[in-house]
């Protein structure tokens, strides 16, 4: 790499909903492994999961900041429009940014980090958002099936020596083998042999990237502080780090796989996340991920501090049943039919400034907060114009009501009236609903899929119920 770039801040994105792995083997009358994976809800694909983790990432960055985005997965909601541009639009990032969508590839993520150390090294970027996120769902009753979560991943790239930390150096050894494929008619990733896939498609160029990067930096085993490694199985990078010589207990930094399964594009992002978070000053990390061939990453920490909510998140997560995952997911016989939803492209362009980006107008005589587009103002006719007002992302639960007929894979379906604060007021359905929400709850506001009408998803704000925790008055 020309020079070291930093890494400004990071942010994840994990699910609400777990199913552990006890309850799938239940399902299918099988041993269960241990651990549990993270469930996107129905209203989550891998842009929302983007948008969640990139909000935590950019929290205290000004969106002026950053001109260029990397979004990275293979499960995208679309073929063809680029998801980069729809986080920009979210974000209140400058359409002049650069852009580009990275997929096709499990190690898609760790390429988007490289991509944006070239930009920023190239000159061509200041800062550049990284996004990976995934929701790869395997076939209901495969033989992996323990193994697969959804969750997502972001990074602020940029230059300057005084980041939290600093990319050092990076390597890729392509392969092509098919150890894992999906067509594009397919609704499910496939998988080869799996004694080749873990011998010939994942150590041999594993190997590779290691000898690389450890040489390149002149690091032995015992320089490196925490490793984060992709591996296919449970025993299969375990076995790998012992081989050469790595303390599996001191410096295997797995805090994910056990908790939120193999997330795809976004696992290894995730993963350094969670370790970066538990980094001590001067720290050197390695990173080894995987797809299609491996890649090395070489960081160094130096300032410890935590940036991401990754814990916490897993904290948060509810059981789900097994029925209850098929269902959100829509993998039940019938599921995906009856879109009765309206669409209008037109009426989008017209209020995307509030459904993405929550911008709304604000009169100047009498500090009236209007989410409708209008020239002037409803609440005191003022014509001299209405000024750009930003929503905030929390606030108090005014009404809600709980619809029991309207059809949705999670009856019933939560409406609330939310006053937001700094002003303005929304009608929002409800998200990740454990517990029932009441006037008075205190509630933030997440990016969601609302419905799929003219054939596409169209997104807007949903509201979700902040724990004791996030709203200050303890666990």
């Amino acid at each position: 790499m020309k020079n070291p770039v930093g890494l400004r801040s990071w942010g994840v994105a994990v699910p609400r909903r777990k199913l552990t792995n006890e309850v799938t083997g239940k399902a299918w009358n099988r041993p269960g492994l241990p651990g549990s994976r993270s469930i996107a809800g129905h209203d989550e694909d891998a842009l929302t999961l983007g948008v969640q983790a990139a909000l935590e990432a950019t929290r205290d960055i000004e969106p002026g900041e950053v001109d260029g985005i990397v979004f990275a997965s293979t499960t995208a909601p679309f073929l063809e429009k680029l998801g980069a541009v729809i986080l920009a639009e979210v974000l209140g990032i400058s359409m002049q940014s650069r852009f580009l969508d990275l997929g096709a590839s499990l190690g898609a993520g760790n390429v988007g980090l490289a991509t944006a150390c070239d930009l920023v090294n190239s000159g061509s970027c200041r800062n550049v958002l990284v996004v990976a996120a995934d929701t790869r769902t395997p076939r209901p009753g495969a033989d992996d099936e323990f193994l697969y979560g959804h969750a997502g991943a972001a990074f602020v790239v940029g230059a300057g020596k005084d980041a939290p930390a600093l990319i050092e150096a990076y390597c890729r050894e392509a392969a092509f083998q098919f150890d894992a494929w999906r067509r594009a008619e397919d609704r499910f990733f496939r998988s080869g042999d799996v004694r080749f896939a873990r011998i010939g498609a994942y150590l041999k160029p594993m190997q590779l990237v290691l000898d690389r990067v450890t040489g390149e930096m002149g690091w032995k085993p015992g320089d490196i502080g925490k490793v984060v490694l992709y591996s296919p199985d449970i025993k299969s990078g375990a076995g790998f780090l012992k081989k050469n010589g790595f303390d599996l207990k001191k410096q295997y930094a797995d805090f994910a796989s056990p908790v939120v399964g193999l997330t795809g594009v976004a696992h290894t992002p995730l993963m350094l996340c969670a370790a970066l978070d538990r980094a001590g000053e001067q720290e050197r990390v390695l990173v080894l991920g995987y797809g299609d061939g491996a890649d090395a990453l070489a960081l160094r920490v130096q300032s410890a501090t935590p940036r991401s909510s990754f814990k916490d998140s897993v904290a948060k997560q509810f059981e789900i049943s097994y029925n209850h995952y098929l269902r959100v997911r829509g993998l039940l016989p019938g599921d995906g039919g009856g879109e009765t939803a309206f669409s209008s492209e037109i009426m989008e362009e017209r209020n995307k400034g509030l459904w993405y980006g929550l911008r709304a107008k604000k009169c100047p005589s009498c500090g009236g907060v209007v989410t409708l587009p209008l020239s002037r103002c409803p609440h005191c006719a003022n014509e001299s114009g209405l000024v750009d007002f930003p929503l905030q992302r929390t606030g108090t639960v005014f009404a809600v009501t709980h619809e029991y007929y309207f059809p949705t894979p999670e009856p019933p379906l939560g409406m609330a009236v939310v006053n937001l604060d700094g002003g303005g007021r929304l009608t929002l359905q409800v998200a990740d609903e454990n517990e029932s929400m009441v006037v008075g709850d205190r509630v933030e506001l997440v990016f969601r899929r609302l419905h799929d009408a003219g054939h596409r998803p169209n997104y807007f704000w949903k509201c979700r119920k902040l724990t004791n925790a996030e709203n200050g008055n303890g666990a």
